[in-house]
């Protein structure tokens, strides 16, 4: 849309509410706009819980193939690659931010308690796995 209109396309607050009748209002103002708007539901889509919501990504997940998934890292790459070599700052930012990341590692201190605690929770997380995959 801004592509397409610019300066022209315009964003406002028409009216502020409670989210308990967010659907009803949101229904009168479509009804009210019939005939004036393009590519625009008749009706109000359901607001999906954040449980939801993260139950539909995880299955939206699962169904990408390895071909699918190599593309996409394959194209993330390409389009971070010519962002930096375009601006540099992106490439000094990211290296801040891991030089800071670094720091922040060694200044944490952990005890051998909680290193033996961190290894138990891996293994356990590795033998799901290899049980999960024995199963399929």
């Amino acid at each position: 849309m801004w592509n397409k209109y610019g300066e022209e396309l315009k964003f406002e607050i028409v009216e502020e509410c409670d989210r308990s009748v967010l659907r009803e209002l949101e229904q009168k103002y479509i009804d009210a706009a019939t005939g004036r708007l393009m590519n625009l539901a008749k009706e109000v889509c359901e607001l999906a819980s954040a449980e939801t919501h993260a139950a539909r990504m995880r299955d939206a997940w699962k169904k990408r193939t390895p071909e699918t998934l190599r593309a996409m890292k394959e194209k993330i790459a390409s389009s971070l690659k010519r962002r930096y070599s375009e601006d540099s700052t992106y490439a000094h930012r990211a290296r801040q931010a891991l030089v800071i990341a670094r720091a922040a590692r060694k200044a944490r201190p952990t005890s051998q308690a909680e290193r033996e605690r961190r290894a138990a929770g891996a293994r356990r997380m590795w033998v799901r796995r290899k049980a999960k995959s024995l199963m399929i």
